[in-house]
């Protein structure tokens, strides 16, 4: 399922960040990152999340081809999934999502 967004509420997103670049301050995150892209997403593209995801040490990147611009509501199934097992690496020893 794909929301739309109205046309006004595009709008004011795109013009709100319009001139808003933090690339220089991407590299001082040091904590692990998630960049979630939706495939679909005609605000951002996979490439400009692919520079965000390079320019932060601990990012990790995932596409998810039939999502929008709002993934945890289009596809609550992996956004949990990707959600909960970013949060719980690398502090749990027999988490159920890492026992596969």
């Amino acid at each position: 399922m794909v929301l739309q967004a109205t046309r006004d509420a595009r709008v004011r997103r795109a013009l709100s960040a319009d001139d808003l670049d933090l690339q220089a301050e991407l590299p001082s995150i040091g904590v692990p990152t998630l960049t979630v892209q939706g495939g679909l997403d005609s605000g951002r593209t996979t490439e400009d999340h692919a520079v965000m995801a390079s320019l932060i040490s601990r990012a990790e990147l995932h596409v998810i081809d039939r999502g929008g611009s709002t993934l945890m509501l289009e596809d609550t199934v992996v956004a949990h999934r990707l959600f909960s097992e970013l949060s719980c690496r690398g502090r749990c020893l027999s988490c159920k999502l890492h026992r596969r």
